[in-house]
């Protein structure tokens, strides 16, 4: 996979926690970063400053992906 390794938060789900992910995310040149509980409490301002103009884009992007699963039959359970 080229360009830079890609750093993913995920929060204290199990799923998230486990050794296949870690592995997976790895061999994929991902690192996986854990949030604690509460975190969101400190990190809320970001989402106006830093994360804030993503917002729309991810929305965009993932009802297009969304409107293609549907009409080509396929399952939305990713989106």
């Amino acid at each position: 996979m080229p360009g830079p390794p890609l750093t993913l938060f995920g929060d204290q789900f199990s799923a998230h926690m486990s050794t296949d992910a870690l592995k997976r995310a790895l061999k994929r040149q991902a690192y996986l970063c854990r949030l604690e509980a509460n975190a969101s409490y400190f990190l809320q301002p970001e989402n106006a400053g830093l994360f804030g103009p993503l917002y729309p884009f991810s929305r965009r992007t993932n009802d297009t992906y969304i409107f293609d699963a549907v009409m080509a039959g396929n399952s939305t359970r990713d989106a």
